[in-house]
């Protein structure tokens, strides 16, 4: 079997991991709220100003829709489903993959890049969030496509990349907002790094950074020319002034994300440490591909760190180049070692995927079955499943309100300690409860911490 094939099989093994459950039920919160936003884009025509449901998002600015607006299209033409949702975002990361290998591929050797892609793919970290919708994903190939084009620039002096990295940027704003910053700031420490500082006097890399930002403003002139500016600027508010400036929610550890890489992608923080310590020791060179990984890398974790909001899902932009400067080590390989690489792995992870497929599809743990008995009943009733109520906190909220806007564009809405309902609906409640509720009729029990499924007024059967 040739090289190319084995690599070929490699690549198809390591992303079909990714494929197991692709269409189970369930999802993170967030991947409830991020896949809802995109389906209401289609079914309530809410592409500008997405829609979560009544109870909470009516006009959600809390990121800007971008990815929102790109998934409703997705769900326009694959349809709307667990399965959908989560295929949408595994094309991010795709796209990443194959973007971050034939870059690598080109700039150091074939064994290098699937070392790469060995080490990018099993982060613990990305193997969960790729699991569910997010903006993060999204995120990583905007700044994965605009370092790699500022790198052609920079180093292969094609100084009309300037203009896709300036696109990119574009895409990355128009994602995530002012996290994008980034891109601009590995971009300057690799200049610096590099000792091309100098390359900014050329009017290119100005003229790509302004179109970065004029792609940026479709967006808010979209809002402005619809008579809804006031939304740009409740996301301006919340993201840039309250977020950013003020520094929104409590202040945590400067080292809580190393702490978080230490223990959760152990295994890829000491690859990298060891790269950098046969780089001082000489052992390795300190090329350019690993000055442009290490300035990606530590623009990210460094300011992150000494933000007060503090979310996993931030670093996600970062694995790529985790991934990167964790190959070095690697490179004190004999060459034999290298070319008989792509055919070890295949051994390693073609079993490792017929086990998983097999174990996780007889013994993996279902996400919020309570809430999908009580829907299944509800569907094969013909029930009203519009309005939901959590009653006495019986339940957890933020998974209730997701699961049921996605599901049925529905509403939750969390009653505590009241003797009457003031609105006909489905209600979620513990048995114990039940005495003290009026005019409630059981349906069926959830089989979890004494839930049962009833109803009030016009939702329950005649």
């Amino acid at each position: 079997m040739s090289q190319r094939i084995q690599t070929s099989l490699l690549i198809f093994v390591l992303i079909a991991i990714y494929f197991i459950g692709l269409n189970d039920r369930g999802m993170f919160p967030d991947g409830y709220l991020y896949s809802t936003l995109g389906k209401h884009a289609v079914t309530m025509d809410r592409w500008l100003i997405p829609y979560f449901s009544k109870a909470i998002y009516v006009e959600f600015f809390d990121h800007t829709p971008f990815v929102f607006i790109l998934e409703g299209l997705f769900f326009k033409i694959f349809g709307i489903s667990n399965g959908s949702a989560r295929l949408f975002i595994l094309f991010f990361l795709i796209g990443t993959i194959f973007s971050v290998f034939n870059f690598l591929k080109k700039e150091k050797n074939i064994n290098f890049a699937i070392i790469w892609l060995v080490l990018f793919l099993s982060i613990p970290p990305l193997l969960k969030k790729a699991r569910f919708p997010n903006i993060d994903i999204p995120l990583m190939l905007w700044t994965s496509l605009a370092l790699i084009e500022s790198y052609r620039a920079i180093v292969l002096n094609k100084v009309n990349r300037w203009w896709s990295c300036g696109f990119f940027f574009g895409l990355a704003l128009l994602s995530k907002g002012p996290l994008a910053g980034q891109i601009v700031l590995s971009i300057a420490v690799f200049l610096i790094w590099e000792k091309k500082f100098y390359l900014l006097k050329s009017w290119r890399p100005w003229a790509g950074l302004l179109l970065g930002f004029f792609i940026f403003a479709l967006w808010p002139l979209s809002l402005y020319f619809s008579d809804r500016f006031d939304i740009f600027q409740r996301w301006f508010e919340f993201t840039i002034l309250a977020s950013v400036v003020q520094g929104r929610g409590e202040s945590t550890s400067v080292f809580t994300y190393l702490a978080f890489l230490i223990k959760n992608a152990s295994v890829w923080s000491v690859l990298a440490l060891i790269g950098v310590f046969f780089i001082l020791k000489k052992k390795v060179i300190a090329d350019s591909i690993w000055k442009f990984g290490m300035s990606w890398l530590l623009t990210l974790l460094i300011p992150l760190s000494f933000a007060s909001l503090k979310y996993s899902n931030y670093l996600i932009p970062g694995y790529p180049a985790l991934a990167l400067v964790a190959c070095y080590p690697f490179l004190l390989m004999k060459k034999e070692k290298w070319e008989k690489a792509p055919k070890v792995l295949l051994m390693i992870f073609a079993p490792l995927l017929i086990i998983l497929f097999f174990v996780l599809g007889k013994y993996k743990k279902l996400r919020d079955i309570p809430l999908y008995t009580a829907l299944d009943y509800a569907r094969e009733h013909q029930l009203p499943r519009k309005n939901w109520v959590l009653y006495n906190q019986c339940y957890d909220n933020i998974a209730a309100q997701g699961l049921m806007a996605f599901e049925e564009s529905a509403d939750v809405f969390r009653v505590e300690n009241v003797k009457r309902l003031d609105r006909s609906a489905l209600v979620i409640m513990r048995k114990s409860d039940l005495a003290n509720l009026e005019d409630v009729k059981e349906l069926v029990s959830l089989e979890s911490n004494d839930l049962i499924l009833a109803c009030s007024g016009h939702a329950c059967p005649n």
